[in-house]
């Protein structure tokens, strides 16, 4: 009997103790948790803003290549109405020559048969020069590859990390790019500006490789009075291959993009802005009224 009311006393005990308040928080450990709670929302807010940037350069991309596949289509429409209209004709019946005197054949302008200027050897003078270099060093480095087995695989990827490494230093400089700026969307709160970047040729005014995308940085954006349309700029930059890794890509595709520079290795590179001056040169060439290379510079 005296044990049954120990065991109901020490029940009733445990009870009781249940019922009482949990102790509260100190001010000190809210403290901590209030600024733990800031820290995240810091980063939610960062990670928001990281992530509308990258929507709104998609986006520009999206755009650019809707009006490139317009136009393409427009030209494919106009060159079919031509090829209709040409055959629905008939042919002329030419008379037969009689002693006509032997003339020189029509000379064409270079301009009209050059749409691009050639790419220059120097790797920091344009992408399409580093592109081009890098591949050939790459040819250089791994030549007779083969990727048969798992181990020759394994035995390419390390060394193409060690190629990475020696070309990021070796073809890393200073240099100075004629761009065509378009396509300009500022960023919020006068922030940097993303937009599209053409390398053009100082001397003809032809464009050099592929267009890009890329980001002008805030400082490099007040020095510009016009946001609107394609503008000039002689832009002094760092040059810097990145190439990048990637192993489930072994050969160029259809698209070809990112250019493959190798097998599992794509092309990738980043410039750092030292300074740019607006060209203003009475006569340049440019894209739209290029001059033929070598004609004598205005």
């Amino acid at each position: 009997m005296v044990a049954r009311i120990q065991m109901l006393a020490v029940l009733l005990a445990a009870w009781l103790g249940g019922l009482a308040p949990a102790q509260e928080e100190t001010p000190a450990e809210l403290r901590n948790e209030i600024a733990l709670l800031r820290e995240k929302v810091a980063l939610l807010e960062a990670e928001r803003e990281q992530l509308a940037e990258n929507l709104e350069a998609a986006l520009v991309e999206n755009r650019s290549l809707a009006e490139r596949l317009g136009q393409t289509e427009a030209k494919a429409r106009a060159l079919e109405e031509q090829l209709a209209q040409r055959s629905a004709a008939p042919s002329p019946v030419q008379p037969e020559p009689q002693r006509a005197p032997t003339q020189a054949p029509e000379q064409i302008s270079p301009a009209e048969i050059a749409q691009e200027a050639p790419i220059p050897a120097d790797p920091l003078a344009s992408p399409a020069s580093l592109l081009r270099s890098l591949r050939e060093s790459w040819e250089r480095s791994f030549a007779g590859l083969s990727l048969a087995s798992d181990d020759a695989r394994a035995e390419y990827q390390r060394r193409l990390g060690q190629w990475i490494d020696s070309v990021q230093r070796s073809m890393h400089g200073n240099t100075r790019w004629r761009l065509l700026i378009s396509e300009i969307r500022p960023g919020p709160r006068n922030r940097d500006a993303n937009a599209r970047f053409q390398v053009i040729d100082p001397g003809t005014g032809l464009p050099i490789g592929r267009s890009f995308l890329g980001t002008i940085p805030s400082r490099m954006v007040l020095k510009m009075d016009d946001l609107t349309g394609a503008q000039l700029w002689d832009v002094t930059l760092t040059l810097t291959p990145r190439p990048k890794i990637n192993t489930s890509r072994l050969s160029a595709g259809p698209f070809d993009y990112p250019p493959l520079i190798g097998p599992m290795v794509e092309f990738q590179f980043e410039f750092d802005w030292i300074g740019m001056k607006r060209v203003t040169e009475q006569g340049a060439p440019t894209p739209d009224n290029p001059q033929p290379e070598g004609a004598p510079r205005p």
